[in-house]
Formats: C-alpha cells, sequence, structure tokens
C-alpha cells in the first residue's frame, strides 16, 4: 500500500514528509469505525498508543523514523503480541501502522525541521541574519500564505515572517514573530515562554511589515 524509501536516499527529510502525507490519510480510516463502535475505537487508540511508544524507543530522527517504517509490519505484530489488550482481531493493521507513524512524525516535526534548518545554514557563509526558509508570494496574497524565517546563528535568534487572509479573504494580514534558535539542534521557541505570542506583531501591508523587520534585526530581543 505504501512505497518504502530507502532511510539512505539523497533526502531523508522530504522522502518523510511525503510519507507523512499518506500516514495521515490512512490514520483517518483507522479512526473511522468509532463513529459506529466505541468499543474498537478504544482498542485502536490502546494500540496506536502502545505503538508511538515503541516508535520512541527508535530514535529522533528522519532516517530513525524512516528505518522503522521499513519494518512496520514487524512492529505492529510485535505490539500485538507483547499484550492480550493488543489483538488485532477485527482492525486494519496498516491502518494502525500509519496513524503510530503520523502521531510519532507530528511528534518529531519540530525537530525534524531543524536538522533540515542546519543543514540549510551549514551551506551559508553569511553572517547575522540569513534566510533560512522562504515560500509564497512576499507581498501578500489572501489565498496563498507568505513564510520566511530569517535566523541570526550567533545571536541565537529567529524571526518568523508570514502572512495570512483576513475574515472575509478580502484582505493580508502580515505577522512577525521573534523566536530564540537553538543552535545545537536547529529547533525554535517562544523568547517568552510564559507568554509564546508577547512577541508577536501584525501589519497591514508588506512595507509596514519589513520596516518592523529591520527595526528587529538590529535590536535585542525584549516581549512586547
Amino acid at each position: 500500500m505504501f512505497g518504502i524509501p530507502s532511510p539512505q536516499g539523497d533526502d531523508p527529510v522530504a522522502a518523510l514528509r511525503d510519507l507523512s502525507r499518506q500516514w495521515a490519510t490512512i490514520a483517518d480510516r483507522a479512526f473511522a469505525s468509532g463513529m459506529s463502535d466505541p468499543a474498537a475505537y478504544a482498542r485502536t487508540l490502546r494500540f496506536v498508543t502502545a505503538a508511538v511508544e515503541e516508535l520512541r524507543t527508535r530514535g529522533n530522527g528522519a532516517t530513525d523514523l524512516l528505518s522503522a517504517w521499513a519494518g512496520h509490519r514487524d512492529l505492529v505484530h510485535a505490539v500485538a503480541d507483547s499484550d492480550p489488550r493488543y489483538s488485532l482481531e477485527g482492525l486494519d493493521p496498516e491502518a494502525l501502522a500509519g496513524a503510530a507513524f503520523a502521531m510519532r512524525y507530528r511528534e518529531l516535526a519540530e525537530t525534524i525541521a531543524g536538522a533540515r534548518r542546519l543543514e540549510t545554514l551549514a551551506a551559508l557563509d553569511d553572517i547575522g541574519w540569513v534566510v533560512a526558509e522562504e515560500s509564497g508570494p512576499p507581498e501578500g496574497d489572501p489565498f496563498v500564505p507568505y513564510r520566511r524565517l530569517e535566523i541570526d546563528r550567533t545571536r541565537g535568534l529567529a524571526l518568523a515572517i508570514s502572512t495570512y487572509a483576513n475574515d472575509d479573504f478580502t484582505a493580508t494580514v502580515h505577522r512577525v514573530e521573534q523566536l530564540r534558535f537553538d543552535g545545537a539542534d536547529g529547533t525554535l521557541a517562544p523568547i517568552d515562554a510564559e507568554d509564546p505570542g508577547s512577541t508577536a506583531r501584525e501589519f497591514a501591508t508588506a512595507d509596514e511589515r519589513e520596516r518592523h523587520v529591520t527595526e528587529l534585526r538590529g535590536a535585542p530581543p525584549s516581549p512586547n
């Protein structure tokens, strides 16, 4: 049903991202029985939770999860054999596997993204603020989001620049958020853990947004 890309491929992160979309789709099927059979839903949830616990022991990287997927059928049966509560009777093993891997992927998404950021930054010689990620139209479009991530490795800071549509899709809202950047694993975190949105600002135009970005590049981080 699923293709199994090699963990040694040129881009395991991209391969995993493609698989994650399939996992998310089949995860819906795994839990669909809950609409008419609460007992089956509870069994499915119990099994998937146990499978995710097992996946946590397999490692925290993209290659680790790809390697685990190559043996997902064995993993499902190993979980089933580990405890009578995890019986596969009446359940879809492939759907259970997809649901478990989808959940584990969501847990690892920021770790995997962090590894990709470090790869991108390693290829850049620039000192100071650099664009690590960018997609969409910078000027803003209600129907096409803009995303840009700027990182200053030396200061351990990042700026997340994005756009989204207003409530009636007649205009674009521009958002800028200051974040901490961890140079060890490439992950991002709020500057103020107790108030994660405290360093985010919104603007009506791209020009206003970019003026604020310019200001932040030279300013020390502090909650608004």
